[in-house]
């Protein structure tokens, strides 16, 4: 049997990397780090944890099901936050919804 110690990372596809950065790396404040010269566009950030959150371009990206349409029972990842109304308030100041 193995044994899993942690999980390392986290992956989600994007279709705008520009767009996704300017979220995840000024929005959130997530810290980006060099990621490997792959074949496709792309941006990796390190966690206060030392987790890593990996954006992956890819041009027809779709939910575990194979379509684009939003279901709450589609795979996701979460976020903790230490006060719930200042993280609210931060999104919708930079124009989250």
């Amino acid at each position: 049997m193995i044994s899993i110690s942690s999980l390392h990372h986290v992956a989600v596809c994007v279709t705008d990397i520009e767009r996704s950065k300017r979220f995840y790396g000024e929005v959130l404040g997530l810290k980006e780090i060099p990621r490997p010269a792959f074949p496709f566009a792309g941006a990796w950030y390190e966690m206060a944890d030392g987790r890593q959150f990996h954006l992956i371009v890819h041009e027809q990206p779709r939910t575990l099901r194979g379509t684009r349409d939003i279901d709450l029972r589609d795979g996701h990842f979460a976020l903790g936050v230490a006060d719930f109304d200042r993280a609210v308030a931060h999104l919708r100041a930079a124009g989250v919804e």
